[in-house]
This record gives C-alpha cells, structure tokens and sequence, in this order.
C-alpha cells in the first residue's frame, strides 16, 4: 500500500446543518485520522443531493392556484412538465440510493479507522470535485426557477399571457438542464462508490491473504 496521506482536507457545504451539530461534529473529527476526517466530510455531502430533491420539489409546486387558472392555456407546457418532473424525481431516487451506499462504505471505513493511500484520496477527491460542480450547478439553476415561478405567478395576476409563456418555456428549459445534469451526477456517484468498495476489498483479511 502506497504511503497515506498525512493531511486531506475536504471542504463541505454545511448550510443546512445547525451551529451546534457542526460544533459537535468538528469536536469528533479531532481524534480521526486525515483519512477519516475525508470520509466524514464525504457522508454529508452526500445529504445535499436529498436536499436538493426536496427543493425541487417544493420549486415545482410553487404557485399552484395560479398555475390551475392557466392550465387550459397552457396544458400542452404542463403535459410536458409533469413528464420532466416524473424522469427528475426518478433520477432523484437513484441518486438518493447511490448516497445511502456511499454513507454507508464511508461509514465501515471510517468505523474501522482505515487509512485510504495516496491514489485513493486523490481519486476520492476528484470525484468529489465533479460531484460538487454539478450540484452547484443544480442548485443554481433551482434558484432560477424558483424566480421564473415567481414570475410566472405575477404574469397570471397580471393576465399577462405572453410573460406568463416565456417564463413557462424557461422553466422547461431549465428542468430539462436539471434532469441532464442529474443524469451526468450518477455515474461520477458510482465512480466514488466504487473506489469505496473496491478499497474495503482489497483491505479485507481473505483479499490480504491472497
């Protein structure tokens, strides 16, 4: 085994966990080793996908009433909505159930205070680095589309109709951007499982023994 690594730092968005839990989890993380502390770091990010789901899903009922007023006028935009938002909560679904697996590898490894070599980390750290690009993404493009709801819903108070189809044509196009980029996240999420897994084999009594 290549020589570990003495110092791994993983920087995480901790906007969704509380002052206190991020001060206990900071006061755990002392008596680890470096390696350790990465994994941890890597089962939390791991929560922000979930997070995301439920954002989206909450972004697309936002205006609801509104949106029934509209839907004679618009039902074709909104057939083509709900098929989007059926393929977006499936993709949310497997990516959910790849972050139960990879909390749940990160979890033996970090339980049995393993330390990942060189090549591990490294490999760990750039799908971390993918990982993380697509979700910004995603998330900003959440944020966009909680806007053009929001003017979707002003266009309706407005009987603007022409405001209200712009904003619903880029809310498709948006959609469509999330469901693309969720596709491009799952297999960057296998990717990282499966430097897990394939580390846990190699470091098992029987793989050392051969």
């Amino acid at each position: 085994m290549k020589k570990a690594v003495a110092i791994f730092t993983v920087v995480v968005l901790v906007l969704s966990m509380t002052v206190g839990s991020f001060a206990a989890e900071n006061n755990r993380r002392g008596s680890m080793n470096a390696s350790s502390q990465g994994i941890l770091g890597m089962t939390v990010a791991t929560v922000l996908e979930d997070g995301q789901n439920r954002a989206e899903a909450i972004g697309d009922n936002a205006g609801k009433a509104e949106r029934m007023a509209f839907r004679s006028a618009f039902a074709e935009k909104f057939q083509e909505l709900e098929a989007l938002r059926v393929t977006s909560r499936e993709n949310w679904a497997a990516i959910k159930d790849l972050n139960d697996e990879i909390r749940t590898a990160a979890k033996e490894l970090r339980v049995k205070n393993i330390e990942l070599d060189e090549k591990d980390m490294n490999d760990i750290k750039v799908a971390r680095a993918a990982i993380e690009t697509v979700r910004t993404l995603i998330s900003e493009w959440q944020s966009d589309k909680k806007e053009l709801w929001k003017e979707f819903k002003d266009a309706v108070k407005a009987k603007n109709t022409e405001d209200a189809e712009a904003a619903i044509e880029s809310i498709l196009l948006l959609k469509q951007q999330i469901i693309d980029k969720q596709a491009a996240m799952i297999p960057l999420k296998q990717d990282l499982l499966k430097i897990l897994t394939d580390f846990q084999v190699r470091t098992t009594p029987a793989a050392s023994a051969l």
